[in-house]
């Protein structure tokens, strides 16, 4: 008899099932706690009538495969990468922004051919066939476009970052180019001329083109952001940055998860993050729950799924000085609302949480057991929740609370209030991360009576408008 120890655990995120290696494949350093589940859902049928010899009995239908739920926690963990290390990433701007869901303007039921070129690796071939009932999107094209990568053996994949075509690539450097051609005469153009030609010349970012004192900034979490906000979490010189320019989309990226327990290897098909959620305790050390869902999770044997002792693949390439964070250390600054103020906060403890709203869909079609067919997005909520204690001293908590009692008392009070909060985990020096959102809407503070008098303040984090996507950014800094 083989147990399952938790100690033994392994977590992977891939994007495919098959042919992992460091550019598709990352393992997840995960906390003790992890779960994973999936129920069915049922219809109860019972019998109740009248009469001297009534019929009584009931039965159990089957009707639904709920989605997987699961959960674990990871820690924050910055880090500096050199640039001989970094897998390169170029930026192919377009004339107008494109999103996952744009169509391409491609004819039905028709072959398309274009030549790819990359690092200047050779041109490979790439052809497309548009469905019969319409038109492809952006997703589509780029799904077949990394397929054919993939199978020509190339160190590279595409894909959207900010509304720019994003080709990522393992070698990367000063003189590398990438050219999408029309295969038949030879102008470039992607996917259609008529729609997205004319893009410009191509940004190789500075600290992956070989500069002797370039290095990275990046977290050991990075793919879990990406996960969460659609691809915006992006490695740069100054800081590892995390925003959600890309999330305003229908469905979240979607991947393998595979959890090896030692004993047995479960797969998680169609896994998305749908939420994230940051600890700040003071005793503690900073780190994230994250929370998703899957279509449905299977038991697989050794060798479907990803094994960094065959061939020796490390999966997670994060540097044994990626650092932790000391909660202790945490400070957090608000700025504006009615008074125009200013407040210094001591936390006592705080929690920033995203949620992406997500819901699953499953037919109801009657005599089956019916399966998840997929996901959408809702809200995309970003809140914060803190506590601190009711300080007497200038510009602290309770300077906050009466000049928010005062407006709510005038005869004209704020509609919506704006503070720009930065909640920094770890403090303010190396390493640390900042979580800033410039326009909070705060509610009262409510006093809470313990040993010692304290408040606790709920945020909701708000974009410019209605619309757009800058409630939030997240800057990892690391310690050289």
């Amino acid at each position: 008899m083989a147990l399952n120890l938790a100690r033994d655990a392994k977590v992977y995120l891939s994007t495919v099932n098959t042919g992992w290696t460091p550019l598709n494949t990352w393992e997840i350093k995960v906390l003790d706690g992890f779960s994973f589940s999936q129920s069915t859902s049922t219809q109860e049928v019972t019998l109740n009538e009248a009469g001297a010899a009534p019929n009584r009995g009931q039965k159990v239908f089957n009707t639904a495969l709920d989605p997987v739920d699961f959960s674990f926690s990871t820690y924050v963990r910055p880090y500096i990468e050199s640039a001989a290390e970094t897998p390169g990433y170029q930026d192919i701007t377009f004339d107008v922004t494109i999103g996952y869901g744009d169509t391409t303007g491609l004819t039905a039921a028709t072959a398309y051919d274009f030549l790819l070129d990359i690092d200047t690796a050779g041109a490979t071939l790439v052809s497309i066939t548009t469905p019969a009932t319409g038109n492809m999107t952006i997703a589509e094209v780029i799904t077949a476009v990394n397929a054919s990568i993939t199978a020509a053996g190339m160190n590279a994949y595409i894909d959207l970052h900010g509304g720019k075509l994003r080709v990522i690539s393992g070698n990367a450097g000063a003189a590398s180019t990438v050219a999408i051609t029309d295969d038949i005469s030879g102008a470039d153009y992607l996917f259609v001329a008529a729609s997205m030609a004319d893009f410009t010349t191509i940004t190789v970012e500075t600290a992956i083109a070989g500069s002797a004192s370039a290095t990275n900034h990046t977290c050991a979490e990075k793919v879990l952001w990406d996960a969460i906000t659609n691809n915006g979490a992006q490695a740069t010189p100054g800081a590892m940055n995390v925003d959600f320019a890309n999330s305003n989309v229908h469905e979240l990226p979607k991947f393998y998860l595979y959890i090896n327990t030692g004993s047995s290897i479960y797969r998680m098909t169609e896994a998305i993050v749908n939420q994230a959620e940051i600890d700040f305790s003071i005793d503690g050390i900073g780190m994230i729950a994250w929370t998703g869902q899957a279509s449905f999770y299977d038991v697989v044997a050794a060798g479907l799924a990803p094994d960094p002792t065959a061939g020796g693949t490390d999966f997670l390439a994060v540097p044994s000085s990626a650092g932790f964070l000391k909660n202790k250390l945490s400070t957090i600054t608000m700025s504006g609302g009615p008074a125009d103020g200013t407040y210094l906060l001591g936390l006592t403890s705080a929690t920033v949480s995203v949620d992406n709203g997500t819901t699953f869909l499953t037919p109801e079609e009657l005599g089956e057991v019916n399966k998840p067919i997929g996901h959408f997005t809702g809200t995309r909520a970003i809140s914060a929740s803190f506590a601190c204690y009711l300080d007497t001293d200038t510009n602290k908590s309770l300077t906050l609370l009466s000049d928010m009692l005062a407006d709510v008392n005038s005869a004209t009070p704020d509609v919506t209030n704006s503070f720009a909060i930065q909640l920094n985990m770890g403090g303010v020096a190396v390493p640390y991360v900042s979580f800033e959102m410039p326009r909070a809407h705060i509610v009262i503070p409510q006093i809470e009576s313990e040993d010692v008098i304290s408040v606790s303040i709920d945020a909701t984090a708000l974009g410019t408008g209605l619309t757009t996507t800058d409630e939030m950014t997240v800057s990892y800094y690391a310690k050289p």
